[in-house]
């Protein structure tokens, strides 16, 4: 065994927003989770459809990464404080 907190998978998704849908390998997911038994993380969560990010916690995802779309938010709010 590695002593891994968690494991982020590869499985269609990447850091940052995306210029088409992300095709997320939810078969992967599934086997990934029979056989691993730790937490797993979705990275580049932030474009993603609620409903794929759903999925995937349907299928034993237990971290969703969403930064992007947190430092959007943020960039957004202290722009329209200081306009």
């Amino acid at each position: 065994l590695t002593g891994v907190d968690s494991l982020a998978v590869a499985i269609g998704t990447a850091h940052g927003l995306y210029s088409k849908t992300p095709k997320i390998d939810f078969q992967r997911l599934a086997e990934i989770r029979e056989v691993v038994d730790v937490p797993l993380v979705l990275h580049g969560a932030s474009d993603v459809p609620d409903e794929f990010v759903r999925r995937t916690i349907e299928l034993g995802v237990t971290k969703v990464n969403v930064a992007t779309e947190l430092k959007i938010a943020f960039a957004g709010a202290v722009k329209a404080w200081f306009a």
